[in-house]
């Protein structure tokens, strides 16, 4: 009596449904093993293949080979296939069947890169578009970036040409950190390949910026400016402004600085008569601050820089100079200075008007506490600076 075995009997040599064949440039042909459940006490093993034909749809018997193994290997071509394993007792007949079992063949190839347009990626581009070169490359290909510590980045594919000679990959340079990068290329099958370095740093590992201009010191709380100098605003004044930023990320980029600001502080008019006296002296203040910036670049002009906004904060000193006041009579008193201790906060906006130059409108507000007076003041400054 003949027996319907299960598939499960004639269990597969490999894991999944699929298997596949190598293309090579020597043309190699790949040969697929199939192995199934070992049967004591019979003649022979019979091996049935047959191929399904993609235009008509029919089945075409390719193979019927006879083994007393277990197990036999074929080399095979890309397409869709069926086989059955008949078991034939000692008399020869057969006594045990499989049921056809599905296989598909999927044609594979071995990716090589010879190239890449730009073995280099700069932060500051934003631009982390590559095309490679080679073969085997498919719209398929699964890439992946690793950095010097092992940590992987997903790599975006944008597609390959007919020939899989050219294929166009995306990676957000911001999610990137600089350092020099391996690129894997994996294609169905779990044929790959590596392609390094690739480096990923920024044009200039550091920036240096300096900026000078007019600077205007508004005075926002105390009395005493009012009492004594009569005025709240000092309109003739100049600022200047050291930027060092030595971290750039993509989020950003962080540095420290300077920031010094002069105003001349005099009463424009005089006092009314009961008063009598007018003050003179000089407004100096200067602050080491730690700055954030954010660039923003020209996609159109190689993406030079188009504007810098920045946050800065700081703590720094603030000088009263020459304090003297004045009364009729050419009588004056002995000139007097006054320091404290003080802190800032505020922003800017750079807009760049070639690579390099750039103007700058800064505004800080500064708080300077002491025992006699708390002083706020609000600092607009225009500046031009030139970005080394």
């Amino acid at each position: 009596m003949a027996l319907i075995m299960s598939t499960s009997l004639f269990a597969q040599a490999f894991s999944n449904d699929a298997c596949y064949v190598v293309e090579t440039d020597e043309g190699k042909e790949y040969v697929q093993r199939f192995e199934w459940q070992q049967i004591d006490y019979i003649q022979k093993f019979e091996f049935h293949l047959e191929m399904k034909d993609a235009a008509t749809g029919l089945w075409t018997e390719t193979e019927c080979i006879e083994t007393k193994d277990n197990h036999i290997e074929i080399p095979l071509d890309s397409g869709i296939y069926q086989y059955k394993i008949v078991v034939f007792n000692l008399l020869g007949k057969p006594e045990l069947e499989s049921e056809w079992i599905p296989l598909e063949i999927n044609k594979v190839y071995q990716p090589k890169v010879d190239s890449v347009s730009s073995p280099t990626v700069y932060l500051e581009d934003k631009d982390g578009e590559l095309t490679l070169s080679g073969k085997g490359l498919l719209g398929s290909s699964k890439l992946t970036l690793w950095n010097e510590e092992g940590i992987a980045f997903d790599v975006e594919n944008l597609g390959s040409d007919d020939k899989f000679r050219e294929l166009k990959l995306y990676t957000d340079p911001e999610l990137l950190l600089p350092g020099v990068y391996t690129l894997t290329i994996e294609n169905e099958g779990g044929l790959s390949t590596t392609f390094t370095p690739i480096t990923v740093k920024y044009r200039k590992a550091w920036d240096l910026d300096v900026a000078v201009g007019y600077a205007c010191v508004l005075n926002l709380f105390d009395s005493n400016f009012k009492n004594y100098f009569g005025e709240t605003m000092f309109p003739f004044g100049a600022g200047a402004k050291i930027s060092v930023m030595p971290i750039k990320k993509g989020w950003g980029y962080l540095g420290f600085g300077l920031n010094a600001t002069y105003s001349l502080m005099n009463d424009l008019e005089m006092k009314p008569v009961e008063t009598g006296y007018e003050l003179s002296g000089n407004y100096i203040a200067g602050y080491f601050d730690i700055i954030y910036q954010y660039p923003i670049r020209n996609q159109k002009k190689n993406n030079n820089l188009r504007a810098i906004f920045e946050g800065h904060v700081g703590a720094g000193l603030v000088l009263l100079n020459d304090i003297t006041f004045h009364f009729p009579h050419d009588i004056n008193t002995e000139p007097f200075n006054i320091l404290y201790l003080s802190a800032q906060f505020g922003g800017s906006a750079q807009y760049y008007l070639t690579k390099r130059l750039y103007v700058e409108l800064n505004l800080d507000v500064t708080i300077t506490p002491s025992i006699d007076m708390n002083m706020g003041n609000l600092v607009p400054t225009v500046m031009i600076g030139w970005q080394f």
